[in-house]
C-alpha cells in the first residue's frame, strides 16, 4: 500500500519521465555532434588528400613538359641559331612538343629577337621578347621557366602560359631561348582537370602564385583575381 498521494505520485512519475527524456535528448545531441564532427573530419581529410593528389599530378604534368622542352633545346643545331629556315625546319620536326604547345614553338636569340618558329613562312626577325620578364630571367639564370599568364592585348579568349628553355653551349652559356605556349581558353594540358568530379557541388580551380585564376569550370573566371573571401 502506497502512502503517497496519487497526484504526488503522478508528479514524480512525470518528473522522472521528463528527466529520462532530457537525458535521452542530451545523449542524442552529444552523439549527433560527435558523428557530425567525425564526418567533417573525414570529409576534410578526403578533400585534403584529393587536393594533394591533384596538385602533385598538375606539378608532374608541367614538370614533364618543361623537361621535354629543355631536352629539345639542347639538341638545337648550330645552323638553326643563325638561319630562320633551318630553325623552322628543326622546330617543325618537334612533333612531340607540338602536342603540348598549340601556339607553335619559337626560337629567340640571346638578344631577344626571333630567329624562327615551327610555323610555315613566319620569319619576322623584328619580333622581340627582350623586355619580357620570363625571357630575361631565363637568360640570367640559364634555367627553364614557366611564365605568369599573359593576356593577348585586346584579343578576346587568348591568354598564354609560356614555357622557356635556354639553349646552352660550352660552359653553360645561353646562346638562345626556346619557347612554347598554350592558350588557357583552348584545350591544353591542364584542361582535363576541369572534368574531374569533386563531390556534388565541388569546384576545381587552379590559382597562380600571383592570385589569378588559371583553371576554372567557368571560362569567364579565367585570369580574374581570386575571390576576396578565399582562404589564404
Amino acid at each position: 500500500m502506497s502512502f503517497l498521494h496519487p497526484s504526488l505520485r503522478a508528479r514524480m512519475t512525470l518528473a522522472v519521465t521528463g528527466l529520462i527524456l532530457v537525458l535521452m535528448l542530451v545523449t542524442a545531441i552529444v552523439t549527433l555532434t560527435f558523428f557530425e564532427r567525425e564526418y567533417e573530419r573525414n570529409m576534410t581529410a578526403q578533400q585534403s588528400d584529393t587536393v594533394r593528389y591533384l596538385a602533385g599530378d598538375v606539378d608532374a604534368t608541367l614538370t614533364n613538359i618543361q623537361e621535354a622542352l629543355f631536352i629539345n633545346a639542347q639538341s638545337v643545331p648550330d645552323s638553326a641559331l643563325t638561319n630562320p629556315h633551318a630553325a623552322q625546319e628543326y622546330l617543325a620536326s618537334r612533333t612531340g612538343l607540338q602536342r603540348f604547345f598549340k601556339n607553335h614553338l619559337h626560337l629567340y636569340g640571346a638578344d631577344g629577337r626571333l630567329i624562327g618558329t615551327s610555323a610555315q613562312h613566319h620569319h619576322d626577325t623584328s619580333e622581340s621578347i627582350a623586355n619580357q620578364p620570363y625571357f630575361r630571367q631565363t637568360l640570367q639564370q640559364g634555367k627553364p621557366l614557366i611564365s605568369d599568364p599573359a593576356d593577348h592585348g585586346h584579343t578576346a579568349n587568348q591568354a598564354y602560359i609560356i614555357f622557356t628553355a635556354p639553349v646552352l653551349r660550352g660552359n653553360g652559356h645561353v646562346v638562345a631561348v626556346l619557347t612554347g605556349s598554350f592558350n588557357l581558353y583552348e584545350r591544353n594540358p591542364l584542361s582535363r582537370y576541369v572534368s574531374i568530379p569533386l563531390a556534388k557541388n565541388g569546384i576545381l580551380r587552379l590559382i597562380s602564385g600571383s592570385g589569378r585564376v588559371l583553371l576554372h569550370t567557368q571560362r569567364s573566371r579565367l585570369l580574374q583575381d581570386v575571390s576576396r573571401g578565399a582562404s589564404p
